[in-house]
């Protein structure tokens, strides 16, 4: 059961890396025929395909997927790691607190200039906390070696 559960995500994840892959070539495609245009019209027309294409699947789908995503991991992470004992309980509130602001990243789309200043600072807040997170597994492990 467990495997055919790996299985089904690892094919949706490749699903959706050829989808993304995709997008790149496309992207790459429309670049050649922005330079190579003849005519000043053409080059308008492909220069404002690939910013609506940007815009959309780079800034808004990207982004927002990657907000979302990287702050519910850092929540789950956090959960998972106290729950095991290897995170102290206040480390897994910072951890809490940083994946919530790297979910406000979200609200910069709506116009919240504070948005991305919360989601820079818990960003690196985490990166902090994977640190620190990192040596205390490398010190218990040079403690449980005879």
């Amino acid at each position: 059961m467990a495997s055919r559960l790996f299985r089904i995500r690892l094919e949706r994840t490749q699903q959706f890396l050829a989808r993304e892959n995709n997008w790149i070539l496309q992207s790459l495609i429309l670049q050649t025929n922005k330079i190579n245009a003849a005519f000043k019209s053409k080059k308008e027309a492909v220069e404002l395909v690939v910013n609506t294409l940007h815009q959309y699947l780079g800034v808004t789908i990207g982004e927002t997927l990657g907000f979302t995503t990287m702050g519910v991991w850092a929540i789950l992470t956090a959960i998972a790691l106290y729950q095991s004992g290897y995170l102290p309980k206040w480390a897994a509130y910072l951890s809490d607190l940083s994946g919530l602001g790297i979910i406000a990243g979200v609200l910069e789309w709506a116009g919240s200039s504070i948005a991305v200043e919360i989601n820079a600072y818990a960003y690196q807040l985490w990166i902090l906390l994977l640190a620190g997170l990192g040596v205390s597994f490398l010190m218990r492990r040079k403690e449980s070696i005879p």
